[in-house]
């Protein structure tokens, strides 16, 4: 019977610092995902993935942050711009998937609870709203909107983000400003005020 080899002293240290480097590692991802996770949610929301489809979506930007992690800089806002343009990048993948499979999904909300059952009525159909003229935007328009107006993004880190002159971003977000209040504007001349 062959005894069982000893690790020796050196390799047995290199095993356990690697050990703490990877519990290091599962801690950082796990306060990204705290931290973050709900951001990343609501961005890919507003870029117009159904939230039947967000959860999964989210799920699959943090695992590229898990192969990632030590790629990702400390501090609240690289952390955030990582995350958001990894966010950007797999909606695009979905759009492409989706387009290639032609499918048509409804615009789905999720709503936290509301005082009474009309004002979460009016709050889901609000929500309805503005996802529905979001995902009508066009396509070079909506992400600039979406980050600065919903995620808080400055107009810097979205140029840097999609790889874009400061005035092309500037302009995408007045264009997308523009064209957004006047679909708002025609829906509430239909529906007659709000």
């Amino acid at each position: 019977m062959a005894a069982a080899c000893p690790v020796p002293p050196m390799a047995s240290e290199g095993l356990e610092s690697a050990s703490v480097l990877e519990e290091g590692r599962r801690a950082r991802l796990r306060q990204l995902i705290d931290d973050h996770f709900a951001s990343v949610w609501k961005f890919l929301r507003g870029l117009g993935v159904p939230a039947h489809l967000a959860e999964d979506a989210s799920q699959e930007v943090f695992l590229v942050a898990a192969r990632r992690v030590d790629d990702i800089k400390g501090g609240q806002a690289s952390e955030r711009s990582f995350l958001l343009g990894t966010a950007y990048r797999v909606n695009r993948d979905l759009q492409r998937r989706a387009h290639r499979e032609a499918l048509h999904e409804d615009v789905d909300t999720e709503l936290g609870a509301a005082p009474n059952p009309e004002e979460q009525l009016d709050a889901k159909r609000s929500c309805e709203l503005v996802y529905r003229i979001l995902s009508e935007l066009d396509e070079d328009v909506r992400p600039v909107f979406v980050m600065y107006e919903l995620n808080g993004m400055t107009m810097i880190e979205i140029s840097k983000l999609l790889c874009l002159p400061i005035g092309t971003v500037g302009s995408r977000l007045r264009r997308a400003r523009e064209d957004f209040k006047a679909r708002f504007d025609r829906h509430r001349k239909r529906v007659g005020g709000l």
